[in-house]
């Protein structure tokens, strides 16, 4: 028995089976998800290859799975749901060829009770309840999710594609453990600035599918600096407690490192000169500024004589050091 298509699927086929004098019912057909095709096959407990309570079979490829202006996504999948009344079994697998992720809030928000809300005697109304819906319900299976060469998911904050598998296992709980890896390549802001991810990785092993381990590197280039080539941050550990450390190629102080990945210029912490300067001509060959110091309250004066186009002679005092410097600057 045919059927009109009913936003984008298209049920084609049922079949209804009497099974042990029961009535049971198995529904097979097929459907259409944006421009892909699948089949679908469910069975109940009556059917004689159900093992109890619905099944569900879906497969596909090339289905789209969520057409929001959040997220879009196609996948091939092949997937087996099952629900006896107390356990949802889910197993199969499913490849994300294609999606885009623009969330516009990526906030969680929790309602609980207020800080000062004082329980007497007792529990909530709704906390036994809520306990034994959570207690009741049991989620097993195994479940596999690849993630193609065109998923691109773009922040505020990033903008980067994701690729990779994890197999996700479920044993009870809600949260399933999982064991795979992600690959994580684009660009992400931090300290204000732009970065090129050249590291970056999920990687699940073993552990609850919550509590990843992280390695992210994200570096800027360094112009106009013989010693330092590029500036970066590294965020590395459990997605619930990461550590981020700025850094430099090659190597140097932290706190050198982080002025150079949020200024991008130089400014040398043991000699001093950490500091924004302000200046400007005194005279035709005279220009003095005044800097601020960027890591302490220490200020810099310093004074430059022009003796030829690009050759100088510059004065500097400061509370750290103090002398004479022969300069001369290049122009471009």
């Amino acid at each position: 028995m045919d059927t009109p298509a009913t936003q984008g699927s298209a049920l084609q086929a049922t079949r209804a089976e009497p099974s042990s004098g029961r009535g049971a019912v198995e529904l097979t057909g097929t459907f259409v998800a944006g421009e892909g095709r699948g089949t679908i096959r469910t069975r109940t407990n009556g059917a004689r290859s159900a093992r109890g309570g619905l099944e569900v079979e879906l497969q596909g490829s090339n289905l789209t799975l969520i057409d929001a202006p959040d997220l879009k996504a196609v996948a091939d999948t092949d997937l087996a749901v099952g629900f006896d009344g107390k356990t949802l079994q889910v197993d199969g697998r499913v490849e994300v060829t294609h999606a885009r992720a623009r969330p516009r809030n990526i906030g969680i928000n929790r309602i609980s009770e207020s800080d000062d809300v004082v329980i007497v005697r007792g529990d909530l109304p709704d906390a036994d309840a809520s306990r034994n819906r959570e207690a009741e319900l049991r989620i097993n299976g195994t479940v596999e999710v690849a993630l193609g060469n065109d998923v691109v998911i773009d922040l505020d904050v990033a903008d980067a594609s994701v690729t990779g598998s994890t197999v996700f296992t479920w044993n009870g709980p809600p949260v399933p453990m999982a064991n795979g890896r992600y690959v994580v390549k684009g660009q992400i802001l931090a300290y204000g600035q732009k970065l090129e991810i050249t590291e970056g990785a999920v990687r699940f092993p073993d552990v609850p599918a919550s509590d990843p381990y992280l390695r992210i590197r994200a570096e800027r280039e360094i112009f106009g600096n013989t010693e330092v080539r590029r500036a970066g941050v590294l965020v590395s550990g459990s997605a619930k407690r990461p550590s981020v450390e700025a850094y430099t190629t090659p190597l140097t102080t932290e706190e050198r490192a982080l002025t150079l990945l949020v200024t991008g210029s130089e400014f040398d912490y043991e000699k001093g000169v950490g500091a924004f300067d302000f200046g400007t001509y005194i005279a035709p060959r005279v220009y003095a500024s005044y800097g601020i110091g960027l890591f302490d309250q220490v200020n810099i004066i310093r004074v430059r004589y022009d003796l030829t186009e690009g050759f100088g002679i510059t004065l500097t005092s400061g509370a750290r050091d103090e002398g004479v410097d022969l300069s001369y600057r290049f122009k471009n």
